[in-house]
């Protein structure tokens, strides 16, 4: 929001984002983006002025950041168990954002869009998860030039067993002793034909 304020009975342009901004509780003017023009608020007895820029000046001031988005289980996920996905998308200006949620590329729910001008939206989908589901947050905002997708795949939670070291000391064994029978079978042959 764009605001004009008075204080000491001076003028001041003060840019501020949010529902309103006063300085010493005289609110002069501010810009309403939704009509597209600025708002004079000061008493019949003040006297009117005139801001024939304001709306466009506020309208350039304004910054647009693109979101930030994650996904991530409410609770450690099991398969065939309920359990919730949190889609939280944060540092986004100006408002709103969608939301849409997909399945293996299905659509599960409408857009959610952020009507209430917060600036971070946690948007959540029940789900029981199977093996090898994918699971999508499409977020879409005005700073992004695609919309941005997020996804998480469900997997199951395969054992993997350490193998046992009884066969690698059984094979090893067994070659030192085969290689020590070798050895002694050769000596004993080299004797042999000495005492021949």
């Amino acid at each position: 929001m764009y605001c004009l304020q008075l204080n000491y009975h001076e003028f001041w342009l003060i840019e501020a984002y949010g529902d309103s901004d006063q300085e010493d509780d005289e609110h002069v003017a501010h810009v309403d983006f939704k009509e597209q023009k600025e708002i004079i608020t000061l008493p019949d007895f003040a006297g009117q002025i005139e801001l024939p820029s304001l709306y466009e000046d506020a309208k350039k001031g304004v910054s647009i950041y693109p979101p930030w988005s994650s996904i991530y289980p409410k609770s450690d996920p099991q398969l065939n168990v309920k359990n919730t996905l949190i889609c939280h998308v944060t540092r986004f200006f100006p408002p709103p954002v969608r939301v849409l949620w997909t399945k293996n590329n299905v659509t599960l729910s409408r857009d959610y869009p952020n009507k209430d001008g917060t600036l971070n939206l946690f948007s959540q989908l029940s789900f029981i998860p199977e093996e090898g589901d994918i699971y999508s947050c499409f977020v879409k905002h005005k700073a992004l030039q695609l919309i941005s997708q997020i996804f998480v795949s469900v997997c199951s939670d395969v054992e993997i067993t350490e193998p046992s070291t009884g066969p690698s000391v059984f094979c090893g064994v067994g070659l030192a002793l085969g290689l020590l029978g070798l050895a002694t079978g050769a000596v004993f042959i080299a004797k042999r034909e000495t005492w021949i």
